[in-house]
This record gives C-alpha cells, sequence and structure tokens, in this order.
C-alpha cells in the first residue's frame, strides 16, 4: 500500500519532472506533447526502465472530458515492453477540422499492465496485477501560432470578483500557471484555456501584485512574472 501511495504522489507531480511515469518501471519521455496542426505525425518515447518485469502497455488520446477521441490514433495501440526496452510511438491527428487560430487540448495516456509472476510465496501460484496508467497533455497547435513568450504571457489579466480571483486569458494559447503569490497568499496551480477565464478562491479583497511563473513547451518551470491585480 505504501508503494501504491508513492506512486501515486510520482503521478501527481509529473508535470514537474522531466518524465511522466505509468508504473514503477514505465516512463513516457515527456511531460506534454505539442503537435502542430498541420504535421502528420508526432513521436513519443516510451520507456521499460526495468532490469527484470515486462510489460503490456496499451496508448490512446483522450478528449479534456477523459473520453477516448477518434480525433487521434497511436502507433503501436498495444505491445509487450520487455526488460530495458524503449519504443518510439506515433501519434498521428485525424480530425482536420480543429480550429486554425487557437490551441486545442488532448491528453496522451499510456497504461502499464505488469506481465505475470511466479509466485512461491503463494500456494495458487498467482499474484495481483495493477495496472497503472500515465496521462500527459497533448496541445494541437496551428502553424500560425510560434509559441508562446513574454508578451503573450503579459496579456494575462487577474481581476478580483467577491471572494474569487479572475484569471482571464485573451491569447490562443493554453497556459498553465503555478506558484501564484498574492500579498503572500498562495494560489492552486491552475491552467486557463485560450480566450476564455478561470476564477480561484481568494481570501482577501487587497488589490496589489501577482507573482506566478508558467509551465513552459517543455514542462520546465519557467521565470517569474508579475501583473496588476485589479477590480
Amino acid at each position: 500500500m505504501k508503494r501504491l501511495l508513492l506512486l501515486s504522489c510520482i503521478l501527481a507531480g509529473a508535470v514537474l519532472s522531466n518524465y511522466s511515469y505509468a508504473d514503477g518501471g514505465v516512463s513516457i519521455h515527456a511531460t506534454r506533447i505539442i503537435y502542430p496542426l498541420t504535421a502528420k505525425q508526432s513521436s513519443v518515447s516510451v520507456v521499460n526502465s526495468s532490469g527484470a518485469d515486462s510489460y503490456l502497455i496499451q496508448s490512446w488520446v483522450e478528449d479534456p472530458l477523459g473520453h477516448k477521441s477518434s480525433d487521434f490514433i497511436v502507433t503501436p495501440p498495444l505491445y509487450v515492453s520487455g526488460p530495458h526496452n524503449e519504443n518510439t510511438l506515433r501519434v498521428m491527428l485525424m480530425n482536420t477540422n480543429l480550429p486554425n487560430n487557437k490551441e486545442s487540448l488532448y491528453y496522451f495516456v499510456v497504461k502499464a499492465i505488469p506481465g505475470e509472476k511466479e509466485n512461491a510465496g503463494n500456494e495458487s501460484g498467482k499474484v495481483l496485477k495493477i495496472a497503472a496508467a500515465s496521462r500527459i497533455k497533448l496541445f494541437v497547435r496551428p502553424e500560425s501560432l510560434l509559441g508562446p513568450d513574454g508578451e503573450s504571457i503579459s496579456h494575462l489579466k487577474f481581476h478580483l470578483q467577491g471572494n474569487c480571483v479572475q484569471i482571464s486569458n485573451q491569447t490562443p494559447y493554453y497556459f498553465t500557471l503555478t506558484k501564484i503569490s498574492i500579498g503572500g497568499y498562495q494560489l492552486k496551480d491552475v491552467m486557463v484555456p485560450p480566450q476564455s477565464s478561470v476564477s480561484e478562491q481568494f481570501s482577501t479583497t487587497t488589490e496589489g501584485q501577482v507573482t506566478f511563473h508558467v509551465i513552459t513547451d517543455f514542462g520546465s518551470v519557467s521565470k517569474s512574472y508579475t501583473a496588476s491585480l485589479s477590480k
């Protein structure tokens, strides 16, 4: 049980690490995928770093609501990954009707199912198998968008509305904000969709400066940015 709790913590923090883990020995060598809208395919590497265990690997793409999406196909969708095995998976966009003026969000999912082992301490010769899944963001980006920069980040606006802070994003990019601080008060991490806004609970109505970071295309934490908090 302790090992399962530890794995859950690793999965929750995957966005801030170099790799995203599906199981103790299986990892995706990315924390997000940036897919050019007109590209024929994108590649992502999945590695089994275990020296002894094999896994059945199943991969697919989900929409923001967590439903499997037919907008993408992944090849191979199912394969066996032996010890110290690395496979390159191809992700291919099938839907040509996505917006060409802003990013679209999906999730790339890898599920690792451990292979069976004989257990000498178990009379039945069977052991419990637990499948674990890793889920990373997949952004479809139109070719006309060169990627977020300091200027686009400066267009994020913060407004006080009662006991909430509204974060408005009028850019064509998804922004994941982290380490958000207002007068020493910390807000939880939040993703703001393009041309949209989200609201977060806030314990004071004091105006002031907002300090925050964003998660970059490479999954790293950016430098610190500041913005005004207005009513």
